[in-house]
């Protein structure tokens, strides 16, 4: 795994979805459990688990090393998580790791989190910092928002 680390991602992720190939959930997994020193690996491996119902202790384990390894993907799967669990605090602090990693998605979360006062009290100014990089980074949603807020 070491000598193509990007390439047996990209099979092992291809293997999942069945593209271009037959698909083949568990040699998939088999792949990327050689490769658990990627942080993108271990984001597939935690999607997979999740996306099949299985070890929910296990999957949130894996999202969280792979966050602490810098993977902004599963950083935002833990804000998700905590946000639908009604963690507001730990949904948060991960979207905005996320954010800080430039992913447009955590961004317009965290800043939807700071609109609304989820978690703590509204910061129009926060939200409206988060929109704006969203919205320079290309996201439509986060210029309706800026224009919005800016009225």
């Amino acid at each position: 795994m070491r000598e193509q680390p990007q390439g047996a991602l990209l099979y092992a992720a291809c293997l999942l979805q069945g593209h271009e190939c037959q698909a083949d959930p568990a040699a998939a997994l088999e792949l990327l459990l050689t490769a658990t020193e990627s942080h993108a690996a271990n984001y597939l491996i935690a999607r997979q688990w999740q996306l099949q119902g299985k070890d929910h202790a296990g999957m949130e384990a894996v999202y969280r090393a792979a966050a602490r390894a810098g993977s902004a993907c599963s950083a935002l799967r833990l804000g998700e998580l905590a946000r639908e669990a009604g963690n507001a605090d730990d949904a948060r602090k991960w979207f905005s790791q996320a954010a800080e990693a430039s992913c447009i998605p955590a961004m317009m979360a965290l800043a939807a989190m700071q609109e609304a006062g989820e978690g703590a009290a509204a910061d129009k100014d926060a939200a409206l910092g988060w929109y704006r990089k969203a919205a320079a980074a290309g996201n439509k949603d986060a210029e309706a928002k800026v224009r919005q807020l800016e009225k």
